[in-house]
């Protein structure tokens, strides 16, 4: 018997999106930004930048990331 090739047809491989993060981590952000965690802490501890609890764990949503970012000083 001969045999017969079948070609199999693929979906065509879609570009990736560059996707977000939601939320960081302290240790998340830090790196991110390149700041020390004492930084980080030090802004959520004087209310700075807003931070949520997770059980124990405490998380930064990007958007508070961000807009503490923008309201640090600029150096001149």
């Amino acid at each position: 018997m001969a045999e017969t090739k079948t070609s199999i047809k693929r979906a065509p491989k879609r570009p990736m999106r560059k996707t977000f993060r939601l939320a960081y981590s302290v240790e998340e952000l830090a790196m991110a930004t390149s700041m020390s965690r004492t930084k980080i802490f030090d802004a959520l501890r004087t209310g700075a930048l807003k931070g949520k609890k997770l059980k124990t764990r405490t998380i930064i949503l990007r958007r508070d990331a961000l807009s503490w970012l923008k309201g640090l000083p600029d150096w001149a």
